[in-house]
């Protein structure tokens, strides 16, 4: 795989591609497999690492909470590259503006057939997908970033933290309970905004399950945070060492800031990407990024990256493809039998399941098929 590696200034970037693919392996069934494997021991599936591979209720952090922000980090880190292509090429300013505004609306389309719009029954139909989070914020970002320089970039980001932090502290919902708190499920500013603003909400559906419209504004900080550290790995008067320690360093200061922030009573709330919350897993997505970008791209130790790769230059298909394909009926069908014969069916599926995933993204990685918007 030595000829798929490239210069991150000037090429792909391999480690993106893994970081990708690594955050994509969980919701394509492997953090299934690792709560079934708990469950195979007494009292495994309340042990601490089968709770990590869960959603926190509506406080608290687990490592599952971080794959949302980490796809919205990497939007962003892949965005600079993309738009320096364009400049490279001479497309005019007005064809990027284009090309950003069309790619949000086909993923914004994407999502509403993940989410049933093919079926044309309403009570099939759900609002929720982070297709159109991804969408939406990448391109009011991606606006930020073409339209302005790092110190603006910076602003804006700053801003929208502490502008969200005051909302939330002293803006409660106008119908918040008597007693409840201004980050309680039924007291927050943004289940109002949610209700009252929403397009869902025009279709008679519950505003409180799914917040994507306006948190699309609110979380535009995070893809910023990819796009300022793509401009790190892309400066080449920095050695690329130092690349990965400055992402590092900035991760592991936004991470405290994030817990400090805790102690002003702002809670780490996954459901509506409380500030404390962007603070953390941005942190946390920056070190990430940088402990990968090291060992692949500065190191050069590739090949055990292959298998994430795989996923990761196929991430939309990886998506997309466990609800449009029937996965687990094609799992059943090859590993059916064998986990009949075992004493842990349930591990044996889901680890089929996740094997058939891998390699109907492997096909199309050894054909050279690679969907993106």
């Amino acid at each position: 795989m030595d000829d798929m590696k490239r210069n991150p200034v000037g090429g792909r970037l391999l480690s993106l591609d893994a970081l990708r693919g690594f955050d994509m392996i969980w919701i394509m069934g492997f953090a299934m497999v690792i709560r079934v494997f708990c469950g195979l021991f007494p009292d495994g599936g309340a042990s601490w690492l089968a709770v990590q591979m869960r959603h926190a209720p509506w406080g608290g952090f687990t490592f599952y909470d971080l794959i949302f922000p980490l796809f919205l980090f990497m939007a962003g880190v892949s965005f600079p590259f993309s738009y320096a292509g364009q400049v490279k090429k001479g497309l005019s300013p007005a064809k990027i503006h284009w090309r950003m505004f069309k790619r949000m609306m086909m993923l914004i389309l994407l999502s509403m057939v993940h989410c049933g719009a093919l079926q044309f029954d309403p009570d099939k139909y759900h609002y929720g997908s982070v297709l159109q989070r991804i969408g939406i914020t990448g391109f009011l970002a991606g606006l930020v970033y073409v339209n302005s320089g790092r110190r603006t970039r910076i602003a804006v980001a700053v801003g929208i933290v502490a502008g969200y932090w005051a909302l939330l502290t002293f803006c409660p919902s106008p119908l918040a309970p008597e007693g409840a708190g201004a980050y309680a499920k039924s007291g927050n500013i943004v289940d109002w905004i949610d209700k009252f603003v929403a397009i869902r909400a025009w279709f008679g559906r519950d505003p409180f399950e799914i917040r994507d419209i306006p948190l699309s504004f609110f979380q535009i900080p995070l893809a910023l945070l990819g796009m300022f550290a793509a401009d790190i790995v892309r400066c080449d008067r920095m050695a690329p060492a130092m690349r990965s320690a400055k992402l590092a360093l900035i991760g592991a200061v936004l991470a405290v800031a994030g817990i400090l922030l805790m102690f002003t009573g702002c809670k780490i709330i996954k459901n509506i990407s409380t500030p404390s919350f962007m603070l953390l897993t941005g942190g946390l997505c920056m070190i990430l990024f940088a402990v990968f970008h090291w060992v692949i791209d500065v190191k050069g130790w590739v090949a055990w990256s292959y298998p994430l790769r795989v996923v990761g230059m196929n991430a939309l298909v990886a998506y997309l493809m466990q609800t449009i394909l029937p996965i687990r009926a094609i799992a059943k069908f090859f590993f059916g039998g064998l986990a009949s014969l075992t004493s842990c069916p349930d591990f044996v599926m889901a680890v089929g399941y996740c094997g058939i995933c891998w390699l109907i993204l492997y096909f199309l990685h050894r054909n050279k098929v690679y969907v993106k918007v």
